[in-house]
C-alpha cells in the first residue's frame, strides 16, 4: 500500500506568546504561552492527520527538543528522528487576545552536519517503494549545502 512520506531537514519549535496589548517601549505581560514541535512537513503532517491520513514524518531534530516532536507521533503519525547535537531554533509569535499577530521573530536554525542527513536520507530510501508518495518540506538548515539535498532527492526520485 502507498504510504506518504515527509521528509523536514530544517524544523523548529515555535514559541507562542499573548499578551493583553502591545506598548512600544513598555513593558507587555504574558497572559498565556505555549510551544510546540513545527517546520514545514511537521505542519504538512499535521494537517494529514487532522484529516486522518496516515504519514511518514521524517525530521532532523536537535537534542533539546526530541520529547516535543516524540509528542507528534500517533495514530496517524510515524515519527522517523535524525537526533543531532545541539540546540533547536526556537521561533517566537506574539499575538494579541484577539489573536492578531503583532510580530513573527525567526531565529537562525541549527548548523546541521551533512552526514545526519544523509543517514536520515538512508533510512527514508530504504523504507521507499515505487508506489510512495515523497514530500520535502522546508528550507535546508545551515551547514547543508543544495548538492547533498539534490543527491537526496535524486536517491528518492530512482525508487518510483
Amino acid at each position: 500500500m502507498a504510504q506518504i512520506n515527509i521528509v523536514n531537514l530544517n524544523t523548529s519549535i515555535d514559541e507562542r506568546v499573548t499578551i493583553e496589548q502591545f506598548t512600544r517601549s513598555g513593558v507587555c505581560p504574558a497572559i498565556q504561552e505555549r510551544e510546540y514541535a513545527s517546520g514545514k512537513g511537521v505542519n504538512s503532517a499535521a494537517t494529514l492527520a487532522a484529516m486522518e491520513v496516515q504519514a511518514n514524518l521524517h525530521c532532523i531534530v536537535a537534542e533539546d527538543a526530541v520529547e516535543l516532536y516524540r509528542m507528534l507521533g500517533g495514530k496517524h503519525i510515524n515519527l522517523n528522528l535524525e537526533i543531532v547535537p545541539g540546540r533547536e531554533r526556537r521561533n517566537i509569535t506574539i499575538v494579541d487576545r484577539n489573536d492578531d499577530l503583532i510580530c513573527h521573530i525567526q531565529k537562525l536554525g541549527l548548523v546541521v552536519d551533512p552526514k545526519y542527513v544523509s543517514a536520515l536520507a538512508a533510512r527514508v530510501i530504504d523504507k521507499l517503494t515505487a508506489d510512495d508518495v515523497i514530500i520535502f518540506s522546508g528550507s535546508l538548515p545551515q551547514g547543508v549545502d543544495t548538492s547533498t539535498f539534490v543527491a537526496l532527492v535524486e536517491r528518492a526520485a530512482g525508487i518510483s
